[in-house]
């Protein structure tokens, strides 16, 4: 009996560790294509050669192609292990159930971010990254923009504080894994000002908290789509494009 306990341990450290390693090799592989490939707008730039279009036009499918080609990679790449785990995405954070309820603390969040937002709009360097497709020309094209910024939001969220957050609860418990989902998602962020790096530390570290508090991605995907749309915006407005 005792030698039989002892290899049903064993079974179960061995079917951990190839969960938490397929986990991890599978977040590593969808930031790659994220940062080498899609950050690099392979997807946009074979798009506007076959199309042939003008750079106006190009600009445009260059971005919203990412937007959307980054949403599917962060998305689908952990779907499908989840899937072969014999698992379901609202194990990780895909549902909706009691976001209304979870509504008043992002719209504090929210709320608290704005007047920094609002600041950070005025400096130039903020103006030299965002919006990424710089000079929509109409709003249509920003409809269309956004939509795809957000999606690939969305989806960022559920690779963070869904897949790799809840993947890692499960076996770590929830402070290891709020700390080791928060650094890789700090150093997505090192391309960008330091500002914004330096509060994705408390974003990780927060969003992590109430994505297993509410078991659920959509109200930090809702509030990080929010403050990035609202960025955009405010940016656009200061250089006269609503006007």
């Amino acid at each position: 009996m005792k030698l039989k306990e002892e290899w049903q341990l064993i079974a179960r450290s061995f079917s951990q560790e190839k969960q938490i390693l397929g986990i991890l090799a599978i977040t590593v592989t969808a930031l790659f294509l994220g940062h080498y490939v899609l950050d690099k707008g392979m997807v946009g730039k074979l798009l506007g050669e076959k199309l042939a279009i003008d750079q106006a036009s190009f600009q445009l499918i260059y971005f919203t192609s990412w937007g959307f080609a980054s949403a599917i990679v962060y998305g689908a790449l952990p779907i499908c292990f989840i899937r072969y785990l014999k698992q379901k995405p609202s194990d990780y954070g895909w549902h909706y159930h009691g976001l209304i309820k979870q509504i008043p603390i992002y719209l504090i969040l929210y709320t608290a971010m704005f007047p920094i937002l609002f600041l950070l709009s005025t400096l130039p360097d903020f103006h030299k990254i965002y919006p990424f497709f710089k000079y929509p020309k109409n709003a249509k094209e920003l409809f269309l923009w956004e939509l795809a910024y957000g999606l690939q939001f969305l989806m960022l969220e559920f690779l963070f504080r869904g897949f790799l957050l809840h993947g890692l609860n499960k076996l770590y418990g929830a402070v290891p894994a709020i700390l080791i989902s928060t650094l890789p998602y700090v150093m997505i962020h090192f391309p960008k000002h330091w500002t914004e790096a330096f509060a994705s530390i408390f974003a990780g570290l927060i969003l992590g908290w109430l994505s297993l508090r509410t078991r659920s991605i959509f109200g930090g995907a809702l509030l990080h789509i929010s403050v990035a749309w609202t960025m955009d915006l405010l940016i656009l407005w200061r250089r006269g494009w609503f006007a």
